[in-house]
């Protein structure tokens, strides 16, 4: 259906019904880079519900299109005891599930630093702040942290997303978070086991508003590997960091 439109024709159909939706008109004569750049403030601040159906084919065709140039296969891998560490953008790997730790469940709007909550629902689709969104009402309204957020990779690479929230301070973590941030461990590699997954891959690289920074890297790497053993989970997990010049000082 839409094979023969230009990705620029796309951004205009997009922006189109999201700027009736917002009841905004754009400025005239914008270049076709402005174009993308207004397309992605608005989906960051589009309110959830009420999904225009062709604007979601308009989306998946255009961030379909750019991840199948992005994505990074995982099949000639190699693994050591179940895990492997690579530097890449983890987003692109083409995975069962990528798990993502974070203070934030949804993306705040802030164009001058595109998190990794922004860069899900920019790369993903808009889908994936609907189904955290009513994840998150279901539990009224409050946030989890002894339980992974689980939803569909839609236009990503993978075919699952995991959110783990961390508590937002910037001192260690306390006793009981630590004994949530278990839990929630736990119950990931559950639903990892219940799906019988090949390979996950794991962010290292947002842990970083805390005291203990490289201590609680080393404890997920840790935690994981023990939840493969005690659980008898034959999948491989990738630990992902994006920076190399911080990846030797972790001992592993």
């Amino acid at each position: 259906m839409f094979e023969e439109k230009s990705d620029i024709e796309i951004v205009e159909e997009m922006l189109n019904i999201l700027c009736k939706e917002s009841e905004i008109k754009l400025p005239q004569n914008l270049s076709n880079g402005d174009k993308r750049a207004v397309l992605k403030d608005l989906m960051l601040v589009r309110p959830m519900g009420d999904l225009n159906e062709y604007f979601i084919e308009l989306q998946n065709a255009l961030l379909s299109r750019e991840m199948r140039a992005r994505a990074i296969a995982v099949d000639d891998f190699k693994f050591s005891k179940k895990k492997c560490f690579y530097s890449a953008d983890i987003l692109d790997l083409k995975v069962d599930m990528i798990v993502v730790f974070t203070d934030k469940l949804f993306a705040n709007f802030n164009p001058d630093e595109i998190d990794i909550n922004a860069e899900l629902i920019l790369r993903g689709g808009v889908n994936i702040n609907e189904d955290l969104a009513k994840i998150y009402y279901e539990n009224k309204a409050v946030n989890s942290y002894k339980e992974p957020y689980i939803v569909s990779g839609y236009n990503l690479a993978c075919q699952y997303v995991a959110k783990i929230l961390l508590p937002n301070s910037g001192e260690e973590m306390l006793v009981e978070d630590m004994d949530n941030l278990r839990q929630c461990v736990s119950k990931l590699f559950d639903f990892v086991k219940e799906k019988k997954f090949h390979i996950i891959a794991i962010n290292l690289s947002n842990i970083s508003k805390y005291h203990s920074k490289l201590v609680l890297e080393k404890w997920v790497i840790d935690e994981s590997l023990k939840n493969l053993k005690s659980k008898k989970i034959k999948t491989n997990i990738i630990f992902v960091k994006n920076n190399k010049k911080t990846e030797n000082k972790i001992k592993y």
